[in-house]
Protein backbone atom coordinates (compact mmCIF):
# COMPACT_ATOMS: atom_id res chain seq x y z
CA UNK A 1 0.00 0.00 0.00
CA UNK A 2 1.70 3.50 -0.75
CA UNK A 3 2.22 5.66 1.98
CA UNK A 4 4.03 8.66 2.91
CA UNK A 5 6.66 8.73 6.04
CA UNK A 6 6.50 12.50 7.53
CA UNK A 7 9.02 14.02 9.45
CA UNK A 8 7.22 12.50 13.18
CA UNK A 9 7.28 8.51 11.56
CA UNK A 10 3.11 9.03 10.86
CA UNK A 11 2.31 6.74 7.98
CA UNK A 12 -0.40 8.14 5.13
CA UNK A 13 -2.17 6.31 3.40
CA UNK A 14 -2.01 7.59 -1.13
CA UNK A 15 -5.56 7.97 -2.29
CA UNK A 16 -4.43 8.35 -6.25
CA UNK A 17 -1.21 7.91 -7.82
CA UNK A 18 0.68 8.57 -11.00
CA UNK A 19 3.81 8.13 -12.41
CA UNK A 20 5.00 11.50 -14.52
CA UNK A 21 6.63 10.81 -18.00
CA UNK A 22 8.55 12.65 -20.24
CA UNK A 23 8.23 11.72 -23.76
CA UNK A 24 11.00 10.94 -25.35
CA UNK A 25 11.93 13.88 -28.44
CA UNK A 26 8.98 15.26 -28.10
CA UNK A 27 7.57 18.58 -25.67
CA UNK A 28 5.15 16.91 -23.39
CA UNK A 29 4.55 14.71 -20.32
CA UNK A 30 2.28 12.13 -19.80
CA UNK A 31 0.66 10.82 -16.37
CA UNK A 32 0.03 7.74 -16.26
CA UNK A 33 -2.16 6.00 -13.19
CA UNK A 34 -0.95 3.09 -11.08
CA UNK A 35 -3.30 1.98 -7.86
CA UNK A 36 -1.68 2.55 -4.57
CA UNK A 37 -1.25 -1.32 -3.28
CA UNK A 38 1.02 -1.39 -6.71
CA UNK A 39 4.84 -0.76 -7.76
CA UNK A 40 5.20 1.92 -10.32
CA UNK A 41 6.84 0.17 -12.64
CA UNK A 42 7.71 1.30 -16.08
CA UNK A 43 4.64 3.32 -17.99
CA UNK A 44 6.15 1.97 -21.15
CA UNK A 45 2.95 0.84 -23.38
CA UNK A 46 0.37 1.68 -20.72
CA UNK A 47 -2.51 4.58 -22.03
CA UNK A 48 -1.99 7.94 -20.29
CA UNK A 49 -4.84 9.07 -18.01
CA UNK A 50 -3.65 12.99 -18.71
CA UNK A 51 -1.01 15.10 -21.17
CA UNK A 52 0.77 17.87 -20.86
CA UNK A 53 1.80 20.25 -23.25
CA UNK A 54 4.06 22.64 -23.23
CA UNK A 55 4.26 25.89 -25.77
CA UNK A 56 7.67 27.67 -24.85
CA UNK A 57 8.39 29.65 -28.01
CA UNK A 58 4.46 30.99 -28.97
CA UNK A 59 3.05 33.35 -26.39
CA UNK A 60 -0.02 33.46 -27.11
CA UNK A 61 -0.64 29.75 -25.59
CA UNK A 62 -0.30 28.58 -22.12
CA UNK A 63 3.22 27.66 -21.27
CA UNK A 64 1.68 24.21 -19.78
CA UNK A 65 -1.77 23.21 -20.83
CA UNK A 66 -2.91 19.47 -18.51
CA UNK A 67 -5.61 17.49 -21.06
CA UNK A 68 -7.90 14.88 -19.99
CA UNK A 69 -6.38 11.97 -22.33
CA UNK A 70 -3.91 10.48 -24.17
CA UNK A 71 -3.67 12.71 -26.96
CA UNK A 72 -3.22 16.40 -26.55
CA UNK A 73 -4.69 16.98 -30.10
CA UNK A 74 -8.60 15.17 -28.89
CA UNK A 75 -8.24 15.42 -25.01
CA UNK A 76 -10.20 18.72 -23.28
CA UNK A 77 -7.79 20.16 -21.61
CA UNK A 78 -8.77 21.23 -17.80
CA UNK A 79 -5.89 23.30 -16.66
CA UNK A 80 -3.43 25.48 -17.67
CA UNK A 81 -0.12 27.42 -16.67
CA UNK A 82 1.12 30.98 -18.14
CA UNK A 83 4.30 32.00 -17.11
CA UNK A 84 4.92 36.16 -17.66
CA UNK A 85 7.95 37.69 -18.23
CA UNK A 86 9.79 39.44 -15.14
CA UNK A 87 7.23 38.42 -12.59
CA UNK A 88 7.50 36.24 -9.23
CA UNK A 89 4.09 34.87 -10.04
CA UNK A 90 2.52 32.24 -12.60
CA UNK A 91 -1.15 32.34 -13.73
CA UNK A 92 -2.92 28.86 -13.57
CA UNK A 93 -6.07 28.69 -14.90
CA UNK A 94 -8.79 25.87 -13.95
CA UNK A 95 -10.93 25.05 -16.65
CA UNK A 96 -10.99 24.32 -20.60
CA UNK A 97 -9.42 27.71 -21.63
CA UNK A 98 -9.49 26.56 -25.23
CA UNK A 99 -13.62 25.70 -25.58
CA UNK A 100 -14.76 27.44 -22.63
CA UNK A 101 -12.33 30.36 -22.04
CA UNK A 102 -14.48 32.68 -19.72
CA UNK A 103 -15.69 29.75 -17.10
CA UNK A 104 -11.63 29.45 -16.41
CA UNK A 105 -10.82 30.17 -12.66
CA UNK A 106 -7.58 32.00 -12.51
CA UNK A 107 -5.36 31.43 -10.03
CA UNK A 108 -2.00 33.23 -8.80
CA UNK A 109 0.94 30.77 -7.72
CA UNK A 110 4.14 32.86 -6.56
CA UNK A 111 7.32 32.07 -5.96
CA UNK A 112 7.88 33.08 -2.15
CA UNK A 113 11.71 32.34 -1.96
CA UNK A 114 14.74 33.17 -4.13
CA UNK A 115 15.94 29.29 -4.74
CA UNK A 116 11.59 28.11 -5.88
CA UNK A 117 12.07 26.11 -2.35
CA UNK A 118 8.54 27.06 -2.52
CA UNK A 119 5.63 28.50 -4.17
CA UNK A 120 2.04 29.37 -2.61
CA UNK A 121 -0.98 30.22 -3.88
CA UNK A 122 -4.56 30.03 -2.30
CA UNK A 123 -7.92 28.53 -3.34
CA UNK A 124 -11.19 27.33 -2.19
CA UNK A 125 -12.04 23.90 -0.35
CA UNK A 126 -15.18 22.35 -1.86
CA UNK A 127 -17.65 24.53 1.03
CA UNK A 128 -16.25 27.46 -0.73
CA UNK A 129 -13.44 28.25 2.31
CA UNK A 130 -10.10 29.75 1.38
CA UNK A 131 -7.33 27.67 1.47
CA UNK A 132 -3.59 28.82 1.38
CA UNK A 133 -1.38 26.05 -0.13
CA UNK A 134 2.29 25.50 -1.05
CA UNK A 135 4.72 23.35 -3.08
CA UNK A 136 7.42 23.38 -0.60
CA UNK A 137 10.88 21.52 -1.58
CA UNK A 138 11.06 18.17 0.95
CA UNK A 139 14.10 15.09 1.63
CA UNK A 140 12.45 14.60 4.74
CA UNK A 141 8.83 12.68 2.96
CA UNK A 142 9.99 8.82 2.54
CA UNK A 143 7.78 7.53 -0.52
CA UNK A 144 6.87 3.78 0.72
CA UNK A 145 9.60 3.56 3.22
CA UNK A 146 12.05 5.12 0.79
CA UNK A 147 13.78 8.67 1.47
CA UNK A 148 14.22 10.64 -1.28
CA UNK A 149 17.36 11.34 -2.90
CA UNK A 150 19.09 14.27 -1.58
CA UNK A 151 20.81 15.36 -4.85
CA UNK A 152 17.60 16.17 -6.55
CA UNK A 153 15.93 19.76 -5.95
CA UNK A 154 13.07 18.51 -7.59
CA UNK A 155 11.17 16.37 -4.54
CA UNK A 156 8.14 18.29 -3.49
CA UNK A 157 4.96 18.27 -1.08
CA UNK A 158 2.01 19.86 -1.10
CA UNK A 159 0.97 21.29 2.10
CA UNK A 160 -2.22 23.10 3.54
CA UNK A 161 -0.47 26.31 5.45
CA UNK A 162 -3.32 27.32 7.10
CA UNK A 163 -3.25 25.54 10.68
CA UNK A 164 0.04 24.44 11.64
CA UNK A 165 1.07 23.14 8.43
CA UNK A 166 1.16 19.85 8.63
CA UNK A 167 -1.57 18.55 6.57
CA UNK A 168 -0.03 17.16 3.42
CA UNK A 169 -1.92 16.79 0.47
CA UNK A 170 0.44 15.39 -2.15
CA UNK A 171 3.93 14.79 -2.88
CA UNK A 172 6.00 14.36 -5.97
CA UNK A 173 9.11 12.34 -5.77
CA UNK A 174 11.76 12.66 -8.65
CA UNK A 175 13.16 9.16 -10.17
CA UNK A 176 16.90 8.52 -10.69
CA UNK A 177 16.37 5.74 -13.06
CA UNK A 178 17.07 4.12 -16.37
CA UNK A 179 13.48 3.67 -16.38
CA UNK A 180 11.42 5.92 -18.47
CA UNK A 181 9.80 7.84 -15.64
CA UNK A 182 10.88 11.39 -14.63
CA UNK A 183 8.64 11.13 -10.64
CA UNK A 184 6.16 9.74 -9.06
CA UNK A 185 3.21 11.84 -7.57
CA UNK A 186 0.66 10.75 -5.25
CA UNK A 187 -2.03 12.50 -4.10
CA UNK A 188 -3.28 12.15 -0.33
CA UNK A 189 -6.41 14.15 -0.05
CA UNK A 190 -9.60 15.39 -3.16
CA UNK A 191 -10.71 17.88 -0.39
CA UNK A 192 -9.37 21.21 -1.96
CA UNK A 193 -11.73 21.73 -5.14
CA UNK A 194 -8.33 22.48 -7.05
CA UNK A 195 -6.83 18.82 -6.32
CA UNK A 196 -10.34 17.07 -7.11
CA UNK A 197 -10.96 19.20 -10.64
CA UNK A 198 -7.59 18.30 -11.85
CA UNK A 199 -7.34 14.41 -10.40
Amino acid sequence: MATVTTDTDTQIQARKCYTLTWVKFTKKYEFHAFEPSEDPGSPKGKTASYVVSSSVFNRSKPHLTLHVGPDEKTAPPVACVYEPFFTRSWKVGLGDVVNFPDAVVWEDMRKETWNYSKLGWRTASKDGTPVKLAWKRTAHHAIDGKSPSQLSARNFKLVEEDGDGSNILAVFTRAFSIRESTGVFRLMWTGVTTLNTWF
